[in-house]
């Protein structure tokens, strides 16, 4: 099986609320307390933005794949917002990890294994997915800094009525985390950095971001009207990562609930439309949109 890449080329603006997962600061140097700011005020990143990914998996056993790839994320004329020095959170981290302000790459190798039993990738009733990798970032083949990155991503899925399999409980839980060197400050796991970039509804992507990061999510989907065309969901979500404070994944998490609806398009492929309204904290609120469910 192979994953086709889709190339990017974008000119930017990515909202930024500072490195971490909210907790409140007691002491620190004017620059911790904004990078770490526990009231998350708001910051533009401007860039130009490529991107270019190409994963191959190939069947070696009974619902077990492996799988190796390349990846280039590559940022030019940053433009970060910050006319003093140390203004802003993305000018701390730069300035501590040596990333230069205006331009980076981060270029690596990517390695995973996956085993799959859900019964549909794009609604499914039952099964699960696991999927475990290891990015490796190169200076040699053009990455700013090395470094070696580890990611898990597991998904279960209960069908809780046998007359409507539609009715299903769905677990997910996606981490990542870094294992040695530096990566740049917009390449941070967090919000909305899963593979589909559908994680942590409640809060723009990277709201909340660490060099160690996690998100739990749980959501039950039922039919509303007795053809399927439209069915309901209720979900919520706990994000953890890390902070340059001493915080440790794990021992912050911060909520995020929502409810939406689904519009079916094809029975046969389960194809369909997902309309999520969700809360978060801080005064977050948003509307999140996608083609089929959100994992």
């Amino acid at each position: 099986m192979e994953l086709p890449g889709q190339p990017v080329v974008a000119k930017t603006v990515t909202p930024d609320f500072g490195y971490g997962i909210g907790k409140a600061l007691s002491g620190g140097t004017r620059e911790d307390s904004i990078l770490g700011d526990p009231n998350h005020k708001g910051y533009l990143i401007r860039s130009y933005y490529y991107n270019a990914r190409e994963k191959v998996y190939k069947n070696v056993a009974k619902n077990l794949f492996v799988g190796a790839g390349l990846s280039f994320e590559i940022r030019r004329k940053i433009n970060l917002g910050d006319t003093t020095n140390n203004a802003t959170p993305s000018s701390v981290y730069d300035n501590r990890h040596g990333f230069p302000k205006d331009r980076y790459s981060a270029n690596g190798f990517l390695f995973n294994v996956e085993y799959i039993t859900r019964d549909n990738p794009n609604r499914a009733y039952k099964g699960i997915f696991f999927d475990a990798g290891v990015r490796i970032n190169q200076k040699w083949i053009g990455s700013t800094k090395n470094s070696v990155q580890v990611t898990t991503d597991f998904r279960k899925y209960f069908s809780l009525s046998p007359s409507n399999p539609e009715m299903v409980l769905a677990f997910w839980n996606w981490g990542s985390y870094l294992v040695s060197g530096d990566i740049p400050y917009l390449e941070l796991p967090g919000t909305g950095r899963d593979g589909t970039y559908r994680s942590g509804r409640g809060y723009t992507s990277q709201y909340f971001k660490g060099t160690q990061f996690n998100d739990t999510e749980l959501e039950l989907r039922f039919p509303i009207l007795a053809n399927k065309f439209l069915s309901g969901v209720a979900f919520g979500n706990l994000q953890t990562g890390n902070d340059e404070h001493g915080t440790k994944v794990f021992q912050v998490f911060q909520p995020g609930y929502g409810a939406g609806l689904r519009v079916l398009f094809n029975k046969r492929t389960r194809t369909n439309l997902a309309l999520d309204y969700a809360y978060g904290r801080f005064g977050r609120k948003g509307f999140f949109l996608n083609l089929n469910e959100t994992f």
